[in-house]
């Protein structure tokens, strides 16, 4: 549920492109944020990969479901055993 803001802020069609052009001048879309991070990896050897970590004892369907439990209101904060 959105919560409403106390007061309200009325700028005028100058006044918002004036902020809008100074805030487009000090940020960067994140497709330039994303390829520069992207070059700076690469640069340092890290590869980019779509692959999970092979790990003996892995299974992400098991921990898809646990993580489905812990963030339910229903799940208990301790077991009493296990």
């Amino acid at each position: 549920m959105p919560r409403k803001r106390p007061y309200r802020i009325v700028l005028t069609k100058q006044e918002r492109e004036e902020l809008e052009r100074r805030a487009n001048k000090y940020t960067l879309p994140y497709f330039i944020v994303a390829r520069f991070a992207a070059l700076l990896l690469a640069d340092l050897g890290v590869t980019k990969t779509r692959s999970r970590h092979h790990v003996s004892d892995d299974n992400p369907f098991s921990e898809s479901q646990v993580k489905t439990l812990k963030y339910r209101p229903e799940f208990p904060e301790r077991f009493g055993s296990i």
